[in-house]
């Protein structure tokens, strides 16, 4: 701030404070001057009451006009005694009866609000100017006075006679107050200008002080700016730094991510065709296929398909879990009977609980009796409950599977008297490989899936999944499940267990001995195939890959084109998909039926080969007897499978 700020300022300040306090003198000092000129009057009414009371009748006087004539000169000698200028006194109806101007004797005064307080008992004193006495008493007068209105009080009754009306000059009580004012005014204004140049004096030094701390203020602030930028500089290369490693390892996150699903698609392609592999063998065995088996070697060949169907189970458990996680998964709304899907649920665990059929008791509730939803992923969240329940609990020991209604819909539960879950581990038994007894010694197998695959169907029906347990006591698991929206059905929904069969019709072929072309990169899985097939009246001609497929097909040496083909969809060279449309674009290949047997068994990878122009997709491992009763469909040729 200037020194000219700062002058302008004290300046201001000095004359606002100036006017303030010389005003509120003068309005102080007014107001003295008033009290003190009505305690004057109040003497020189309290004395003339006292003179008229002891020398006549006053009260009736003052219903008399003529009353006051006797003592006209003694009031005009009391009135120029008290330096007066008049007295008018005035009787309780507020007319005159006594004036030095005669001629308002008599007159009846209205609206004389000082004059009403009077007669009330209330003195008051003002400044009359010459307009308040023309608008009073009709005649302007010619300077302004302080009249002062006081009650007349009867000694001995106390009652109020009437009022004076005293009237002084005002013009020597103005002066007075007003020089008196004017001294103060001056006084102030020196004490003011004193301050005024306190003030800018102590406002020069504060101001030469601010800039002082303002250029201290600047420096150290430019200081720090400066500091704060280098720092600021290394957060940002830390940053980017941060950033860069960010990137980086989103990278591999997504390089991991497509190595997981490369990962479950090899799972699926080199664990399944194997798999096929060793059951259709073992199942061949089993029926005598390949020759009489020793009552002794049946045991161990009926050993290995149970623990083959045991190793499937895990491989599908896998897949699922990866599709759920990854959302790759179709929901199918249906009407179903409840109390029919929990039979199936028993039905489908027979070779688990042989003779434990009448341990299992089913309640349903009439409430809902039917209901809309994933019949499928229901079937097999209720398979699992069931699995465990057979598993962890004793023979002759009750199974309960109840269906009751809910808040969101149905609630679904199993209960066993087995050996329950410790406190600790309730929460932890939906994880991903989670098992109570993780030792090598553990008394159950089991891979740690089912109830995490059980948990992530919970999310993707809207519902959720819990357990209730106590270790020694058994185990309660619920499922609880919304009313599914049947809006969502997939038009194109498959089942993921068997084959999908088109519309195709299926063709006549007139020859005796109809061939089967097999393209598969599988050598062992190519003979098993062929072994098969041969059995069942077909005749095989087999190719390792897409390419020697289509040169069988469309080669100069091979004018005969096959009956049917069994292509496989994950294969070097060609892809099978590739494969299936080279061969419907052609006109004389369009129509030959063709049979998927693959790993693959994701339902949009089997919607992918339908839509292709697949007359039907078989998902490995499976039963031969599946095979051939596709293949015989598709060509017409009625085979009784049990006579091959």
């Amino acid at each position: 701030m200037t020194h000219k700020k700062y002058l302008t300022i004290s300046l201001f300040l000095v004359l606002t404070a100036t006017v303030i306090i010389t005003v509120s003198d003068y309005r102080t000092a007014l107001n003295a001057t008033i009290v003190q000129s009505e305690s004057y009057a109040q003497r020189t009414a309290d004395h003339l009451s006292h003179q008229l009371f002891l020398e006549g009748d006053f009260s009736a006087g003052l219903e008399n006009p003529d009353y006051f004539k006797q003592y006209n000169e003694s009031i005009v000698d009391l009135i120029n005694s008290f330096a007066l200028l008049n007295i008018k006194i005035f009787n309780r109806n507020e007319i005159i009866v006594f004036s030095l101007d005669r001629d308002v004797i008599g007159l009846e005064v209205k609206n004389n609000d000082h004059l009403i307080l009077a007669l009330a008992g209330t003195g008051s004193s003002s400044v009359a100017t010459p307009g308040y006495q023309e608008k009073i008493y009709g005649e302007k007068a010619a300077f302004p006075m302080l009249q002062t209105y006081v009650p007349i009080i009867h000694p001995e009754t106390r009652l109020i006679l009437g009022a004076y009306e005293i009237y002084q000059d005002y013009r020597p009580l103005q002066g007075n107050l007003l020089s008196e004012t004017l001294r103060s005014g001056i006084t102030h204004l020196i004490l003011l200008l004193v301050f005024a140049g306190l003030f800018y004096r102590y406002g020069h030094l504060t101001s030469r002080l601010m800039d002082f701390q303002q250029q201290t203020l600047i420096r150290e602030l430019e200081d720090r700016v400066e500091e704060r930028t280098v720092e600021l500089k290394r957060s940002r290369d830390h940053v980017r730094d941060l950033l860069k490693r960010k990137e980086e390892m989103f990278r591999n996150l997504m390089i991991a991510d497509e190595y997981k699903k490369n990962f479950m698609g090899l799972v699926s392609h080199e664990l399944r065709t194997p798999l096929t592999v060793i059951k259709g063998y073992l199942t061949m065995m089993r029926d005598g296929d390949l020759g009489p088996v020793y009552s002794g070697l049946q045991d161990v060949v009926g050993t290995c398909l149970e623990e083959s169907v045991k190793l499937e189970s895990i491989i599908n458990n896998i897949l699922d879990l990866s599709q759920l996680e990854r959302g790759v998964f179709d929901l199918s709304g249906e009407e179903f009977d409840v109390q029919e899907l929990l039979i199936e649920v028993v039905d489908n665990l027979a070779t688990e609980i042989p003779g434990r059929k009448d341990d299992i008791r089913i309640e349903v509730s009439q409430e809902v009796a039917n209901f809309t939803s994933d019949r499928i992923k229901i079937l097999q969240v209720l398979q699992q409950f069931l699995s465990n329940a057979l598993k962890f609990s004793l023979v002759g020991s009750r199974i309960t599977i109840k269906a009751s209604p809910s808040h969101r819909g149905l609630l679904l539960s199993v209960s066993d008297e087995g050996v329950g879950i410790p406190k600790g581990q309730v929460n932890e038994i939906f994880n991903l490989f989670y098992q109570v007894d993780i030792s090598t010694t553990r008394s159950y197998e089991g891979s740690g899936l089912g109830l995490a695959i059980v948990h992530k169907i919970g999310q993707i029906l809207g519902g959720r999944a819990w357990v209730e347990s106590e270790a020694g006591v058994g185990s309660t698991f619920y499922f609880e499940v919304k009313a599914f929206d049947t809006s969502l059905n997939n038009a194109n929904e498959t089942e993921r267990s068997v084959e999908f069969v088109p519309d195709n019709q299926p063709k006549k072929v007139p020859t005796a001995s109809p061939s089967i072309l097999l393209v598969d990169d599988d050598e062992d899985y190519l003979f098993l195939l062929r072994r098969i097939l041969i059995d069942g009246g077909y005749t095989v001609e087999m190719c390792k890959d897409g390419l020697e497929g289509l040169n069988r097909i469309f080669g100069p040496n091979h004018s005969r084109l096959p009956s049917l083909i069994v292509l496989d969809i994950r294969m070097p060279n060609i892809h099978g998909i590739d494969f299936l449309k080279i061969i419907r674009r052609n006109m004389t290949t369009r129509e030959i039926p063709v049979v998927v047997a693959s790993a693959l068994g994701q339902e949009n990878q089997v919607q992918e080969a339908v839509n292709t122009g697949a007359n039907a997709y078989l998902i490995k491992p499976f039963d031969p007897d599946s095979l051939l009763k596709r293949i015989n469909f598709l060509l017409g040729k009625e085979i009784d499978i049990e006579e091959q």
